[in-house]
């Protein structure tokens, strides 16, 4: 690892995990999360500019595949995110008895879905806010790691810090009124969901080497999962399966690890055999 990843996720980490403490003892937690959104990408801007990069690598990766590769990341942006959760509300559905008839999926295909999404101030500070995150996971951190690491053990790193980024904020929203061990379950569960997903995201970064195709994949999965299932940092149902558990059957829930899980090996097999065949590894 190099000293520059080594120095992005030392500061990344301390300066979220202390902000976290800081917001929370203040009372104002829950409407700075989104202030937190915004550090790996301010980090990431620090550490290049210390480490004197241009200005073309800061805005676009040199390596960028071009724009056929580009149209089938953002396809690949809006498909995973559906087909997970989409998957999670069945098998939800299927656990809590819940029956798969016409009104089941009249609810997944809800016409609110599209008043929800479409609100264009929504769209654009959701959008914001996942740059904030992606400039620095997957805009920064990935490609760095990269350059010493193989893809798959590069998304591992990515997957650990991803998750311990994310572990504090669900601890701190949730202890007050879950209590200490709720609120650890919880924040174990988020942060698995996080790990597993790094290999979603990673796949969409690397299929064109582009960030903005997973800023939009980062932002409709802001959107939709919570709309549809929930959210596991408030606690509150979504439309589909409101009497389950959110941390069950949500998209960053138990649910959303088996899938996400699922196609995380299925990325670690394809890397292995691509290995040995000789061939690269990545996607």
């Amino acid at each position: 690892m190099s000293r520059n990843s080594k120095m992005y996720i030392t500061l990344t980490l301390a300066v979220s995990w202390i902000a976290t403490v800081l917001f929370y003892y203040m009372g104002k937690l829950n409407s700075m999360v989104i202030l937190i959104m915004l550090f790996p990408a301010i980090c990431a801007v620090i550490i290049r500019i210390k480490s004197k990069s241009s200005l073309r690598d800061m805005i676009i990766n040199p390596k960028f595949k071009g724009l056929g590769s580009y149209i089938k990341a953002i396809i690949f942006a809006i498909i995973f995110p559906t087909v997970v959760i989409i998957l999670c509300a069945i098998t939800g559905a299927i656990i809590y008895k819940v029956p798969l008839d016409s009104a089941f999926f009249k609810t997944i295909f809800n016409y609110q879905l599209y008043q929800y999404l479409l609100p264009k101030s929504f769209i654009s500070m959701s959008i914001i806010f996942s740059f904030g995150e992606e400039y620095g996971w997957r805009g920064y951190l990935l490609p760095e790691l990269m350059k010493r690491k193989s893809m798959t053990t590069s998304i591992f790193i990515l997957g650990i810090v991803w998750a311990l980024y994310h572990f504090p904020v669900l601890i701190f929203l949730n202890i007050d009124k879950l209590g200490a061990m709720e609120s650890l379950k919880i924040g174990l569960i988020q942060a698995g969901a996080a790990f597993v997903f790094s290999f979603g995201f990673a796949k969409c970064y690397l299929i064109s080497n582009g960030l903005y195709p997973v800023v939009i994949m980062h932002t409709f999965w802001n959107l939709l999962n919570p709309f549809m299932l929930g959210s596991i940092y408030e606690g509150s149902p979504g439309l589909v399966l409101s009497e389950a558990p959110v941390e069950i059957i949500n998209g960053e829930g138990v649910l959303g690890i088996v899938f996400g899980g699922i196609f995380a090996i299925y990325m670690i097999i394809m890397a292995i055999r691509k290995k040995n065949n000789g061939q690269k590894e990545l996607v």
